[in-house]
């Protein structure tokens, strides 16, 4: 069975990760994303550490 591949968006403008999610439903990419918005908060989430 294939594993589903989850995406990280490291993205600290709101709007401009709004608009990367957009393209990506467009594209009818259907995998889950995951928003953060600054480099300290993607690595906690990489580690698996609570925010």
């Amino acid at each position: 069975m294939a594993k589903s591949v989850e995406i990280l968006l490291v993205e600290d403008s709101e709007a401009d990760a709004e608009l990367v999610q957009i393209a990506f439903r467009s594209a009818k990419v259907m995998n889950q994303i995951h928003t953060v918005d600054d480099g300290e908060k993607a690595m906690q989430f990489l580690r698996r550490e609570p925010p």
